[in-house]
């Protein structure tokens, strides 16, 4: 099931109370399938497990990131105000090594030059 689907997380909940249950009845009446069934699904479950915690370390790096940039930017020029806080996310784009020098090197207007989207054409 794709990471951006809004039943993971109740499937995955699903999945181990199916778990549960079929343990519990595989210890008072063992049955070679449910013994199939509870490997397969531990291993999904395992699995499925392990990419949240993946993600969930993926997305604290993000915010991470997002809020080291928004505290160098504060440093620099005071206030972050809303031109300022607009490239925030196009400046977390590029790896810390190249971002960190930027941020300490250059004038804020440089840094809007170089970091405002053109605005589309209108048509």
């Amino acid at each position: 099931m794709p990471s951006g689907n809004r039943w993971r997380a109740n499937v995955i909940k699903l999945v181990y109370e199916l778990l549960t249950i079929l343990a519990t009845r595989q210890n008072q009446e063992p049955d070679p399938d449910d013994r199939e069934l509870i490997v397969t699904l531990t291993q999904l479950y395992e699995e499925a497990i392990a990419q949240l915690r993946e993600e969930g370390r993926e997305e604290g790096r993000e915010e991470a990131t997002l809020e080291l940039i928004d505290n160098l930017l504060q440093a620099r020029f005071g206030e972050v105000d809303e031109e300022l806080a607009a490239i925030i996310e196009a400046i977390a784009a590029l790896p810390s090594q190249e971002f960190t020098p930027l941020l300490l090197q250059r004038s804020r207007e440089e840094l809007l030059a170089q970091f405002t989207p053109e605005p589309e054409p209108e048509e």
